[in-house]
């Protein structure tokens, strides 16, 4: 079997990372896969993506691509045109498309191929940013043969606001694993509020310094810490300071970038904050649940809700910051309670581990394939 997965980037954030850690798996369990990964925006973790295949294509951006790019010459698609010709020269019995942005790439590579392969899409987003990257979607839909949902929410947004057919759509939610020592889920000496995430709109960066800024509004005498972990640019590092300072929360959060261990810091959380506007279902409240840390989100915004509505945790009003804020504050004067919920969030987001999410989407890969 030959299959080429397309993913939109190679950082360190859901999607790429899920990927990543299902090629591997995939590896070290089916030795006759010939498997390759085309990479449409090189970063951190492309070399990894590299060592876990048989054949890796990345299309750099160099200056000179990107000139070409705008003049026309330089793709077809997101690739360069001798890549594009490499890929559908090849036999792939199936395309995966990791993320809608990788879509329309493997529509064209499925329409090009002499052999006709078969099209996965796994949909990781809800439909504003299927908007925004894909927005004439249904140019490309009945190309694709399967869609992969990764949450209950994904799959009625697909078919509610893309009339996608219900059984073209299977739901695989996603996974991930934490490497951390047992925690004492007793309440710490500090209370830390977590986020993490993107610094952005999306994630809703801002929303978490609201809560923050409620917080230290009603109960100035409440040692209460926040710390967001996420890449961020020098400008909005720069911007978060000056509106901190402004609000005068800047010694109550952290911004800490970045970090290769994300988990080295959520072991230290209290509670963890899903202020995302869209998030189908993240990887951060797995690892954060793994870890015993009750989570609180928006409800309607993200496949979370569909865990968290059974214990550990609570599900607020879409962007009611006042809400959520009761609800740390709830967890602060309340110890038990917050072990109650981080034992209970342990217990129900342990079901997300690649052991038992990685052979459901190996399972589909292997139906589909054997269905040509």
């Amino acid at each position: 079997m030959k299959i080429l997965f397309i993913t939109n980037d190679s950082s360190r954030t859901g999607a790429p990372i899920m990927l990543l850690n299902f090629l591997k798996w995939i590896g070290s369990r089916e030795k006759d896969v010939d498997l390759s990964v085309i990479d449409l925006n090189p970063k951190d973790l492309k070399h990894q993506f590299r060592q876990a295949v048989h054949h890796f294509f990345a299309q750099e951006r160099s200056l000179i691509f990107l000139l070409l790019k705008y003049v026309g010459f330089a793709k077809t698609n997101n690739v360069s045109k001798s890549t594009f010709n490499a890929l559908i020269s090849n036999s792939y019995d199936l395309i995966y498309a990791n993320t809608v942005v990788a879509v329309k790439l493997a529509v064209e590579l499925k329409k090009n191929s002499i052999h006709q392969p078969k099209l996965i899409a796994h949909i990781h987003e809800l439909d504003n940013a299927i908007e925004h990257y894909l927005g004439n979607f249904s140019d490309f839909e009945n190309d694709i043969d399967l869609f992969i949902a990764a949450s209950e929410l994904v799959k009625s947004s697909l078919i509610k606001n893309r009339k996608i057919a219900q059984e073209k759509i299977k739901v695989i939610h996603e996974c991930s694993s934490v490497h951390i020592e047992k925690q004492d889920l007793s309440v710490a000496k500090r209370f830390i509020v977590g986020g993490s995430g993107l610094v952005s709109s999306r994630k809703g960066t801002d929303l978490f310094i609201r809560v923050a800024r409620e917080i230290k509004k009603h109960y100035p005498n409440y040692n209460v810490e926040f710390v967001w972990v996420g890449y961020l640019t020098l400008l909005q590092k720069v911007k978060s300071f000056l509106i901190l300072q402004f609000y005068g929360i800047s010694e109550t959060i952290t911004l800490v970038g970045q970090v290769a261990k994300p988990a080295e810091h959520y072991k230290n959380f209290s509670v963890f904050l899903l202020t995302s506007r869209e998030d189908p279902f993240p990887l951060v409240c797995i690892e954060n649940g793994m870890l015993g840390k009750p989570i609180v989100c928006f409800d309607g915004t993200t496949g979370t809700a569909e865990v968290v509505s059974k214990g550990g945790g609570f599900v607020v009003p879409y962007l009611n910051v006042s809400e959520m804020a009761k609800k740390v504050i709830y967890y602060y004067e309340n110890s038990d309670a917050l072990k109650a919920d981080g034992i209970k969030a342990n217990e129900l987001f342990s079901a997300y581990t690649p052991d038992k999410i990685y052979p459901k989407i190996w399972n589909e890969i292997s139906e589909i394939v054997n269905s040509r």
